[in-house]
């Protein structure tokens, strides 16, 4: 077997150190940002356990100071040896373009400096892949130091206490009884009430969408979802709608190859047909979120205008006329395909994993080239009640779905920073209004600080 240079066994000694801060900052990461899925029971323990992690990075981290300090110095080396190749390598150059310009018969000593040439371009190569690999080394080295994880921890305890503690009361009437189970009245005939306050119900859910970092605050409680179900919703519908189109594009193609006349293409009927008209009659009036039930009757809309308001309004009218059209089987299929287990048992509640999963589902859909993905995209930035993620994370632009309903209130985003993350908040704080609002904004904005420290 070959004996390693010094430089050699330097090389691998650096990629084995590199490796292993890899590999400790991945577990550490694991540990702090919920890929192991830690809920506030185990908070302490995680806590400890963290602790203990970074005093072992602060000493990894100074080993890492001084191997990054020793590359910088065999970087700086071979940058000066290329340097030196490229002079010898242009004397060269000029002396045999000197020898062709006389037509000396040298053949001898043309042929020496030749090969010198090539030798010697052999060796650029080798110093120019040497110094590409140590500045990659480098950068791996700088990148594991970049997190600074004292400062996640600290973010995290603070929205720790945030979740647990700081959230307004909901506030809960209680019918007053006779002992014959008759509402007890008042004075002024109205049903008497007890008012008792109570802390909510509220669950989070953030992933980096690049690096994978996670975490989840209570994940397996089950909310209805409210409006949010409009969005898998779509998306199943626009999914085979582009497929349907892609595959008629596809025939269509095969068919001009074969020089089939275009007068005997076929033409293309789709089951979910866009183009098609619905009517507003008053027979269609729904009472709830939308734009359709203050129009006139008689007005018209393309299915296509229907899937944009559904998102974009959360329109009911148009919610029923779709789910009528295309029933809700495709969603079933989705909800399992993805493993949003109580959407799958039911297509109206779901966990905040559940919709955590959905909004990456609905990313790799709507950042691709399929027909659809514009219009889900450009709808989705475009949809109303901006009140919660929204606002907590602006000025940056979020394609998101809020969901508002007895015991519901959920936005759920995908948030584009430089490196996109999805962020759900659900919650049973119905009520609405100024002081849920800037307490969701203050969970969006304390996980977007979260999301940065990483990249800083």
């Amino acid at each position: 077997m070959k004996n390693l240079t010094k430089s050699e066994k330097t090389a691998v000694f650096a990629a084995g150190f590199i490796l292993f801060l890899f590999i400790g900052v991945s577990v550490i990461a694991a540990v702090l940002f919920g890929m192991l899925e830690k809920t506030e029971d185990s908070y302490t323990d995680y806590r400890k356990e963290a602790e203990i992690l970074l005093s072992e990075l602060e000493k990894n981290r100074n080993e890492a100071q001084n191997t990054a300090d020793s590359l910088k110095n065999r970087l700086a080396l071979a940058e000066q040896n290329k340097s030196e190749l490229e002079q010898l390598i242009a004397r060269i150059e000029a002396d045999m373009k000197a020898m062709e310009a006389e037509f000396n018969d040298k053949d001898e000593l043309y042929g020496s400096l030749n090969s010198q040439l090539t030798s010697l371009k052999a060796l650029l190569a080798e110093r120019e892949a040497e110094i590409d690999a140590l500045k990659k080394d480098i950068a791996d080295l700088q990148t594991v130091n970049s997190i600074d994880l004292n400062a996640q921890l600290a973010l995290l305890s603070e929205l720790q206490v945030m979740l647990s503690e700081g959230a307004p009361m909901n506030l809960v009437e209680t019918p007053r009884l006779n002992p014959d189970g008759t509402p007890m009245l008042g004075t002024d005939g109205l049903p008497l009430k007890d008012v008792t306050y109570v802390y909510p119900q509220i669950s989070v859910y953030y992933e980096d969408l690049e690096r994978g970092y996670r975490y989840i605050w209570n994940g397996e409680a089950v909310y209805s979802s409210a409006s949010c179900v409009k969005a898998p919703f779509a998306l199943s519908i626009y999914e085979a709608a582009s497929e349907e189109k892609a595959e008629y594009d596809r025939r269509i193609a095969e068919l001009l190859a074969q020089n089939v006349p275009t007068e005997s293409l076929p033409e293309f009927k789709p089951i979910y047909d866009f183009g098609k008209i619905f009517t507003y009659t008053e027979d269609k009036y729904h009472p709830g979120s939308g734009v359709i039930k203050n129009e006139e009757f008689g007005v018209e809309y393309t299915y296509l205008e229907l899937m944009r308001l559904l998102l974009e309004q959360s329109d009911c009218i148009a919610f029923d006329e779709l789910r009528k059209a295309y029933g809700i089987d495709l969603l079933k299929k989705l909800a399992g395909r993805i493993g949003a287990d109580a959407m799958a048992k039911n297509v109206y509640n779901a966990t905040v994993s559940d919709l955590g999963r959905t909004m990456k589902e609905i990313y790799r859909f709507i950042e691709s080239d399929a027909a659809y993905a514009p219009a889900m995209k450009d709808a989705m930035m475009s949809s109303i009640h901006t009140v919660m993620i929204g606002y907590g994370v602006s000025p940056k632009k979020i394609a998101h779905k809020y969901g508002w309903d007895d015991d519901a209130y959920h936005d759920m985003a995908i948030v584009y920073d430089e490196h996109p993350y999805v962020l759900v908040i659900m919650s049973d704080m119905d009520a609405g209004g100024k002081e849920v609002n800037a307490y969701i904004q203050e969970i969006a904005a304390a996980v977007d600080d979260l999301h940065e420290n990483f990249y800083r």
